[in-house]
């Protein structure tokens, strides 16, 4: 009994307004058949009559106060579904099986609103020796009571079972799972291979008489001419060969010119032109 206990202290609010609301549902649905059933039993000689004048008979004696304990059931189970109750994952078949007998609930409240005006106006039901008649103020004040109580009462179901979820909202994602990752941009089209930029030339080295020293390479004092149609990388590899190879800044230099190259193949060509003017000014 402890571990029952400790179970069902554990069952989400939701979830346990659900449960209750589908038991009172259910309640409510084999109370509404015993009334229906003791409705068309309740006056003399009914047996009698033929089918279809039972059924009305049955109507006319319905009251819809009957119907108060799968009203206040669907109801119930209505609320927990629109606060998320999952019902051990059974919560769809249970909005929709709500939703089934609530329809059914407004149509045997439009039956009855037709059954009584019809008896209302006939004064009775039946024929013959079975025959069943209402004094004319019993007619207008019974024929009142169904009617009010029938459309009242089937609007509401109707209502409820427009609204009633069909489908039940997936849980929010966990926050601690990782996130997934950003889908990769698209591959960029192929394009023609690039002229493979000059051959770098070395600087001749001049050497000091003493081996013992560091040796400097001496400048290019010609630097080489480039081609007109030469690329922001062509340029960049020109600039940093003759000027910048040796430089004390030749770290920032590389990696200007490696920003050069990948907005080169990236295509973005004003932004590689920008970055040679940079580099120029080292």
């Amino acid at each position: 009994m402890k571990e029952l206990a400790r179970r069902l202290r554990e069952v989400p609010v939701a979830d346990a307004v659900g449960l209750a609301g589908l038991g009172m549902l259910l309640v409510g649905v084999a109370v509404t058949v015993e009334a229906l059933i003791e409705a068309a039993r309740s006056t003399p000689n009914a047996s009698l009559l033929d089918w279809y004048d039972r059924l009305g008979l049955g109507l006319w004696e319905f009251r819809i106060e009957h119907t108060v304990w799968f009203t206040a059931g669907l109801l119930v189970l209505w609320w927990a579904l629109s606060r998320g109750a999952d019902l051990s994952g059974w919560a769809t078949h249970a909005g929709r099986l709500a939703g089934g007998l609530a329809v059914g609930y407004a149509l045997v409240g439009a039956a009855m609103v037709i059954a009584s005006t019809a008896i209302a106006l006939r004064g009775g039901v039946g024929s013959g020796p079975a025959e069943v008649t209402f004094s004319t103020r019993e007619r207008t004040l019974v024929w009142l009571l169904q009617v009010v109580t029938g459309l009242g009462a089937g609007l509401t179901w109707a209502l409820v079972a427009a609204r009633l979820p069909d489908d039940v909202a997936p849980p929010p994602p966990d926050p601690d799972e990782n996130e997934e990752p950003e889908p990769s941009p698209p591959p960029e089209p192929d394009r023609p291979a690039e002229a493979p930029p000059p051959p770098v030339i070395q600087a001749p080295v001049a050497r000091i008489a003493n081996a013992s020293r560091p040796t400097y390479p001496i400048a290019d004092p010609e630097p080489r001419a480039l081609p007109a149609d030469a690329t922001p990388m062509q340029r960049a590899h020109e600039i940093f060969q003759q000027r910048l190879a040796y430089s004390p800044r030749r770290e920032e230099a590389r990696r200007l010119v490696e920003q050069i190259g990948q907005a080169e193949r990236a295509g973005r060509a004003e932004e590689a032109r920008d970055l040679v003017e940079r580099l120029s000014r080292l």
